[in-house]
């Protein structure tokens, strides 16, 4: 609801480029070589925060307060609902290898974005090494 209490659509913020957006980062759960590497990276984006309150920064994900939320653990209390809206506000998600989020996943994170595009820039940025 908006501040007239009238209803309003939820979208997720329009693309940018990996450099200038900003987001959440789980990174403290990410196995270690991985981890390392998006602590190092990390600083290439705009911003980054960790609430680590997956369900607040899904609300600030689809209200386009946001670019991005990356995750390691992918448990369906944590990410179902939260995947299910961003996807419905237009975002594109999927594990950090590409494949898309299944309910029934337990492992290969998630990496949340405005647009397909968005995402492979983002996990470039992020999650390569080079």
């Amino acid at each position: 609801m908006g501040p007239d209490d009238a209803e309003r659509p939820l979208r997720c913020a329009p693309p940018v480029p990996a450099a200038e957006m900003c987001g959440n980062a789980s990174w403290r759960y990410l196995p270690r070589p991985v981890r390392d590497l998006v602590a190092r990276n990390l600083p290439r984006v705009m911003g980054s925060w960790d609430f680590r309150c997956a369900a607040h920064e899904y609300l600030m994900l689809v209200d386009g307060k946001c670019h991005f939320l990356l995750f390691n653990r992918t448990m369906p209390w944590d990410h179902l609902a939260g995947w299910l809206i961003h996807r419905e506000a237009g975002g594109y998600c999927a594990h950090f290898d590409g494949s898309p989020y299944c309910v029934t996943d337990r492992a290969g994170g998630l990496l949340y974005a405005p647009d397909r595009a968005s995402w492979q820039d983002l996990r470039d940025l992020l999650l390569d090494p080079g």
